[in-house]
This record gives C-alpha cells, sequence and structure tokens, in this order.
C-alpha cells in the first residue's frame, strides 16, 4: 500500500469531517489490513515522483492506481481571486490537517464573516457548513475540542463570527444532493436560530422525478420541516437555502476581500422521463447577496498531469494500453458517492484484477532484494513510513488526543510526522 502522505487513510483521515467520528472508525479496518503480514505499508512516497509507474510495473504483477481526483472544481466567475473565495478541498483539509492545506486558510476570515455563501447541495457544502455553525455556539470549545479537528482550525472555528449561512445550488429544490441523515444533524443543531428556503418552487418535472427517488424527497423533506419549524426569533445562525441560482460574479472591496456575490436566476428544461434535466438562466433576474466567506464545494477534477492523466478504462477499472494497471474510487468513476460507494468500486476493480491474475501465466520478475521497491526508494533517500513507523505515529496523535480529550492530535506537517514515527 503506498501513500503520498507519512499517514495513511487519505479520505478517511483528510477527508471526512472531523465531527463525525462514527464514519472515521472504518480506520479500524483499515488498520486490521495493514497489520496482515501479507501486506506492507510504503508510506511518504509519492508515484511519479519517488517511483515512476513503470518501475512498479515491472516489480508487481499488478497496480492498482486509487490517488482520487485532487483538484477542485473551479466556479469559472469573475472575482473568484478574492481573499475570502475558498474552496471545499481547501477548507476541507485546513480543518482536517493536511500537510499541504495547513496554511490554506486566513483564520482571521473565521473572525471577520458574519455572512458566510455555501455553493453547492452536497453532503461536504453540508460538513463545512456545520462546523462553522457548531464553532458559532456558545458552548463550542467543549463540542469541537473532542473532535480530531486540527488544532490550528479549532481555534479559529471555536467563536467564529457567522450570523447567516447560504446554501447556494443551480438546480431546482427536487435535485439537493444532501443526505437525509446528514441534514437532519444540521437543522437540528442547537446553534442554527431560522432555516429559510428561496426559489423551492416545483414544476410537475420536479414532482414525477421526487416520486421516482426516496432519497431526493425525504432530504427535501428535511429541509422543509426545518423551514416550517425554525421560522426565525432565536439568537443562533440563520440558515438560507436559495435554489436555481447560479454566481455570476463577486464582489469585492479596496483591499481585495469578498463582500457580495451577485446571482443569477435559473429554470429547469424538460421533463424527468428524459433524464438529467437542463439548466438555463433567466436573463435580466439577478440578486445580489452579502458574502464575507464564499466556500465553494461544486466537485473535483482529475489531475491533468498526473501520472494517469488522461487514461481510460474498460468500465471495471483496466486501464486501456497499460497491461496490469487498474484503476479504483474517484480516479476510475469520477468525484461522486461516499465510502460505501468506494467499497463496491474496489470489489468491481480486484473481481477484475483477480480474474486476469488467474488467466495470465506465471510472471517471472517477482521481487528480489535486488529489485524491491524498498531497496529503490532507500537508494534514492526517499524516507519511508512502513507499518511499524505509521503505529508509532498513531501512537503519538492518539497520545496527544488523551490530552486534550479527543481521538487524537494529528501532527499536521511532513517533518513532524516522520520525526514521531522514528523514520530517519
Amino acid at each position: 500500500v503506498m501513500e503520498a502522505m507519512p499517514a495513511p487513510f487519505g479520505l478517511v483521515r483528510y477527508g471526512v469531517a472531523p465531527d463525525h467520528q462514527d464514519t472515521k472508525n472504518v480506520q479500524n479496518r483499515f488498520n486490521a489490513v495493514l497489520g496482515h503480514d501479507r501486506v506492507r505499508l510504503l508510506g511518504n512516497v509519492a508515484l511519479g515522483a519517488d517511483v515512476s509507474l513503470e518501475e512498479l510495473q515491472e516489480r508487481y504483477d499488478a497496480v492498482v492506481v486509487a490517488t482520487g481526483t485532487p483538484n477542485a472544481r473551479a466556479l469559472g466567475v469573475p472575482g473568484e481571486h478574492l481573499r475570502g473565495v475558498v474552496s471545499a478541498r481547501d477548507f476541507v483539509g485546513w480543518y482536517n490537517g493536511h500537510p499541504s492545506y495547513v496554511s490554506a486558510v486566513d483564520p482571521s476570515l473565521l473572525s471577520e464573516s458574519k455572512h458566510v455563501v455555501v455553493f453547492g447541495l452536497g453532503n461536504v457544502a453540508l460538513d463545512m457548513a456545520r462546523l462553522l455553525v457548531k464553532g458559532a455556539a456558545h458552548d463550542a470549545s467543549d463540542i469541537l475540542s473532542t473532535t480530531d479537528v486540527a488544532e490550528h482550525a479549532l481555534s479559529a472555528l471555536v467563536g467564529n463570527a457567522a450570523r447567516r449561512v447560504t446554501f447556494v445550488g443551480r438546480r431546482s429544490a427536487a435535485n439537493i444532493a444532501f443526505t437525509a441523515k446528514e441534514l437532519r444533524e444540521f437543522v437540528g443543531l442547537d446553534a442554527t436560530s431560522s432555516v429559510r428556503l428561496v426559489d423551492a418552487m416545483l414544476d410537475d418535472a420536479d414532482r414525477d422525478a421526487l416520486k421516482a427517488s426516496r432519497r431526493h424527497r425525504r432530504s427535501l423533506e428535511v429541509l422543509e420541516k426545518a423551514a416550517a419549524a425554525k421560522s426565525g426569533g432565536g439568537t443562533g445562525v440563520e440558515i438560507e437555502a436559495r435554489f436555481l441560482s447560479s454566481p455570476v460574479e463577486f464582489e469585492g472591496d479596496d483591499s481585495g476581500r469578498v463582500r457580495a456575490v451577485r446571482l443569477l436566476a435559473n429554470v429547469m428544461q424538460g421533463d424527468s422521463s428524459s433524464g438529467r434535466r437542463a439548466v438555463e438562466a433567466v436573463p435580466r433576474r439577478e440578486v445580489v447577496i452579502p458574502c464575507d466567506l464564499a466556500l465553494v464545494s461544486v466537485g473535483y477534477v482529475r489531475d491533468n498531469d498526473g501520472v494517469l492523466a488522461g487514461a481510460k478504462h474498460d468500465g471495471r477499472g483496466r486501464v486501456l494500453g497499460k497491461d496490469g494497471v487498474y484503476l479504483c474510487g474517484w480516479l476510475k468513476r469520477g468525484a461522486t458517492g461516499i465510502i460505501g460507494t468506494n467499497l463496491d468500486d474496489a470489489e468491481d476493480t480486484v473481481s477484475a484484477l483477480l480474474e486476469d491474475l488467474g488467466n495470465a501465466d506465471p510472471v517471472a520478475h517477482r521481487q528480489t532484494s535486488d529489485n524491491d521497491v524498498v531497496h529503490l526508494l532507500s537508494r534514492r533517500g526517499v524516507r519511508v513510513v512502513d507499518n511499524d513507523a505509521w503505529r508509532r505515529l498513531e501512537a503519538h496523535e492518539e497520545r496527544l488526543g488523551e490530552v486534550r480529550g479527543c481521538p487524537r492530535v494529528k501532527v499536521c506537517d511532513v517533518a513532524s510526522m516522520l520525526e514521531a514515527a522514528g523514520v530517519a
């Protein structure tokens, strides 16, 4: 198992929200896999930089690449460069302690931002908003300090200035991607004072689509009930969900800080029987809303400069033109789904791999002390984190967590991670 970071479990460690420890507990199963005598961890090893795909092909019968889609999808509108416009990749990496994103968010943004606008209607958007709302609560420190949120993010989230969080989605209310469970948790937070829906009207095609999709129907019902139950009057954070709206421009002040966003109204075109309906802008229907902090969660895209940039597969993960190389996860199917989806996807890829190995002739290039990839990396001066080193790093983080009263306190820079792992 080769991992670019010194610590394994990328999506669970650096993607799952820190206040969802039940989900993060899946790493206990992953640790059990790493503890198998037929499994070896090679952490702190970057594919393409420390070792090439071709070198791995020479040394292994099969190579499965599951490096994900690391780049944030941009909105592509003027003003997106302004201070205070932050991608979900940066914000999530920041609060989860990913070494590459420790400095991605200016903490002062959170202490100065009353109006937060979140672009996207999926669970990642909900994660970011939920942490801000929890951080704005009077007992925020007690709530968040028991999670494994990174230390630098904890101090910024606690006591943040958010007073209104507005979700913006380009499609209709029938198309929200929030899951009902996550949404119910969010709207039920004591720190939320009101829930308001804007342009949530449904046409006949929307209603037909909801009849056919229990998941979307349940999520919208949760949102509608919350709007009816929390109509205002409290002292907490106001929640607003705007549908059928697309950003056309961020507006900033003289210092280069975002202060507002201009939204253009949309309409849905086509009927539900034709599949995914088209979104069409409505000319001259614009609204400008305050925006001190914009969090952009509209998806992720593949790395066009990556090792397998542009690679195609056969539908089950076999890379066309590269025998013995397979894709899995987001790199294979795009940035959709949850951990459970990745499990199904992995089973699909592995079944294809096993079929191929069963049909292949015995391969002569088994690993020896001369061509073992560990020796290759050692000669190149790569400081590899193996299973034992990872256990030392994990134990160190858990000891820090005992002091704070949380599962772990992540070490957030590579040099310190290697030191804690005891890697010379």
